[in-house]
């Protein structure tokens, strides 16, 4: 997880997934997560739609890694996140089988 507990906004969370490198990795991702009805965004908030890494991702060593960032709104219930994390392990495996 590399969103800092501190200084942030509560309701983004943005996970690196080892593993699995940034561009075309990351693209394989979101296409799957999306397919199973789990919208993403990719890399950091600063860098948003872009495939590759930010500057911010590069200072924190993690711009060869796919990452993904949630953004949860106001009505998403735990149900809704508990289901996000099951796809997202399911995808993160099927992805680095593929790779």
């Amino acid at each position: 997880v590399n969103t800092p507990q501190a200084n942030s906004a509560p309701h983004i969370v943005h996970v690196s997934v080892p593993g699995i490198p940034s561009g075309s990795g990351a693209e394989m991702l979101i296409l799957g997560l999306d397919l199973e009805g789990i919208e993403v965004s990719a890399g950091s908030a600063c860098a948003s739609g872009a495939l590759n890494a930010s500057h911010v991702l590069s200072a924190l060593g993690k711009a060869d890694t796919a990452s993904i960032r949630y953004s949860i709104g106001f009505g998403t219930t735990a149900n809704e996140i508990d289901r996000a994390v099951s796809v997202t392990r399911r995808v993160i495996e099927r992805v680095q089988k593929a790779l």
